[in-house]
């Protein structure tokens, strides 16, 4: 985990800051993973969230993902948005919505490195 003793996936599909606000209070970390699922012409929840996290300080335990796992989602089946989509154009709209490039970094290196991170055991 990256901080506490849990981790949530998902959570983006619910834009509600107080939901968002209440997993982190327990102390969770969040995978959000629904960023290209929003419709073009509207908002993007998951960038909302992403908003409210790091207003709320929580930006350290956020990492992100692409619940993606239909061929139909993958380039090299002619798909979209494909792999490439989260480092590429929806870090481009993180950009463009004023997400520092440190916080950036964060989200696709660092919380992802102490997220998969392996440690060990207590007592061993």
């Amino acid at each position: 985990m990256i901080r506490g003793t849990s981790s949530c996936s998902h959570v983006d599909k619910i834009v509600d800051r107080g939901y968002q606000r209440a997993i982190f209070e327990t102390g969770a970390s969040v995978e959000y993973d629904q960023a290209f699922r929003w419709p073009a012409d509207g908002p993007n929840g998951t960038l909302t969230c992403i908003e409210w996290a790091i207003e709320d300080g929580f930006a350290d335990r956020i990492v992100l993902g692409l619940d993606a796992a239909r061929r139909r989602y993958w380039a090299a089946y002619g798909g979209r948005p494909g792999w490439t989509y989260l480092l590429g154009p929806f870090s481009a709209l993180l950009a463009e919505r004023g997400v520092p490039e440190a916080i950036r970094r964060a989200f696709f290196v660092e919380n992802p490195a102490r997220a998969y991170a392996f440690a060990a055991a207590r007592g061993a």
